[in-house]
């Protein structure tokens, strides 16, 4: 369908109903052609009417990230991850935010825990380069067997951050903590880190195929 007779057939409906539920696709539109402003205001006055509308919530969060209005960002990220605890597009977005405005290590780690615990169950984060990798490791019948969450876990480049990376390696969930550094490499600030990491990564995997 045409994008402009879309965003047109939208606007006329907003605009003879505030309350519409097409706020939610009008505003998304703005976001995806970056008039973030548009869609900031589409936002806050389909939500007046709709205010527990967790689509337009977190649409608005994006905004306010690209906005750097990072707290106006985590209220409205907490508040819909408190009704929804297994939102996993709000869980990393709010772990991102969390780790921007600096929050204590125990709340980013409640997150990133969290986040562990459900990703496996979302399919649609898996890759075919992690696809194939499970497969390889099937098939090497000689390899110690890795824990089944672990094989499960495929991780989404926002999870790919050196406080998820450390918290699975301090639980010894070596194999997801690796796929986290080859996230990472491809980050310009991260790649030192990455590597160094790896080598020892690597080498913790070796011990407990030994």
């Amino acid at each position: 369908m045409n994008l402009n007779l879309t965003k047109k057939n939208l606007e006329h409906l907003f605009a003879n109903n505030f309350s519409s539920p097409a706020f939610i696709m009008l505003a998304n539109i703005y976001y995806d052609i970056k008039q973030y402003d548009r869609a900031q205001r589409v936002c806050q006055i389909g939500l007046k009417s709709n205010p527990n509308n967790q689509v337009g919530q977190y649409i608005l969060s994006k905004i306010m990230v690209k906005n750097k209005k990072y707290l106006e960002s985590e209220k409205l990220l907490k508040d819909i991850v408190m009704k929804d605890q297994n939102n996993i597009k709000a869980l990393l977005l709010l772990l991102q935010v969390s780790e921007r405005l600096k929050r204590k290590q125990s709340s980013i780690e409640k997150y990133s825990k969290h986040l562990y615990k459900i990703l496996p169950n979302n399919k649609k984060m898996r890759t075919d380069k992690a696809q194939k990798q499970l497969h390889e490791k099937s098939k090497k019948n000689k390899q110690k067997e890795i824990n089944i969450d672990e094989k499960q876990v495929i991780i989404n480049e926002h999870m790919a951050t050196k406080t998820m990376y450390l918290i699975m390696k301090k639980q010894k969930k070596y194999m997801v903590a690796k796929q986290i550094l080859e996230t990472m490499i491809n980050k310009k600030n991260k790649i030192e880190f990455s590597k160094q990491e790896l080598k020892t990564i690597n080498s913790l995997i070796d011990k407990e195929k030994n």
